[in-house]
């Protein structure tokens, strides 16, 4: 009986997979996956969002930019769903950090191979802001809405915001695609949400777009 008892906990042991903190470049990503108890698959699967919530939408503070791609919409769907994020978030402001699926309960990294973006997985970034200061963040896909043409993100626990995040896809009558990117947000500070949150968040957002329509462009 004891044996067993060891042997089960010993394969309990085995089965606890471990962020591997060496294949991420950010410092603060690290930090923030430590100080946050997120180093485990365990751990990353029980993370949890914090969406937009109807019921309090007046506490909210809204951020909207939409973006022209002079491309149809079935590419343009297409491209943002299959870009990996290493190549979407790969700009002087916003890096990638790391990945995780919970679907698949698996950790990428900045080398790895990208499937699609699907519901469930876990980005965290890292911004550099204005080269004076680092800041680790992180957001759950929510939502790919096929029918409907539009993804929903939401900020994760124990950042710096909560809410959510709309990337709509629309056909323009030239044949183009106007991307309307919509952001329902709120933190801690009423200044930061109102002075200093939309500056930052249109120049990251921003960023990525511009990184999204440079690999279309590339695809022709």
């Amino acid at each position: 009986m004891l044996l067993n008892s060891a042997h089960n906990c010993a394969n309990a042991y085995l089965r606890i997979v471990m962020v591997d903190l060496h294949r991420i470049k950010s410092k603060k990503v690290k930090k923030f996956l430590i100080d946050n108890q997120l180093i485990e698959h365990n751990h990353l699967k029980d993370y949890r969002s914090l969406c937009y919530n109807t019921s309090h939408a007046s506490t909210y503070s809204r951020h909207f930019k939409s973006f022209i791609v002079k491309e149809n919409i079935e590419d343009v769907w297409n491209a943002y769903k299959t870009i990996n994020p290493t190549e979407a978030w790969n700009g002087k402001m916003v890096s990638f950090g790391m990945g995780y699926c919970k679907r698949q309960n698996k950790i990428s990294y900045l080398e790895d191979q990208y499937t699609g973006m699907e519901a469930g997985q876990i980005i965290f970034l890292n911004l550099n802001i204005l080269g004076l200061t680092n800041l680790a963040v992180a957001h759950e896909v929510k939502e790919v809405n096929e029918a409907e043409k539009f993804f929903k993100l939401s900020y994760m626990a124990n950042g710096k915001s909560e809410g959510s995040q709309w990337i709509r896809f629309v056909s323009t009558p030239e044949g183009h695609t106007e991307i309307l990117h919509e952001t329902k947000y709120k933190s801690g500070s009423s200044f930061r949400d109102k002075r200093i949150y939309p500056i930052f968040h249109t120049k990251a957002i921003s960023e990525f777009h511009n990184s999204v329509r440079r690999k279309i462009n590339s695809m022709k």
